[in-house]
């Protein structure tokens, strides 16, 4: 009964770089893929400290009203459900 959304953050934005906004349907388990697309006309590096990456996106989840009448993963074509 969750749903999410992964969004960019403001400061990425104003760079000049553009995340696709991804919904995460409920019920999927794996990874969930960012598409990342600099539009500036220079390099943006995203830094890494430490191992670990800054903030750069954000994930919104929301608690559905009501059940949903099938999750993602009970169909025949859930291609994705559970990829390593």
């Amino acid at each position: 009964n969750i749903a999410g959304l992964v969004i960019p953050r403001s400061s990425i934005t104003r760079l000049g770089i553009v995340i696709q906004p991804t919904y995460l349907n409920p019920g999927y388990m794996g990874y969930c893929p960012v598409t990342v697309v600099n539009h500036a006309p220079f390099e943006v590096k995203i830094p890494f400290k430490n191992g670990r990456s800054p903030r750069f996106l954000q994930v919104m989840f929301f608690e559905l009203t009501s059940i949903p009448h099938r999750k993602y993963g009970e169909g025949i074509d859930e291609k994705y459900q559970k990829e390593e």
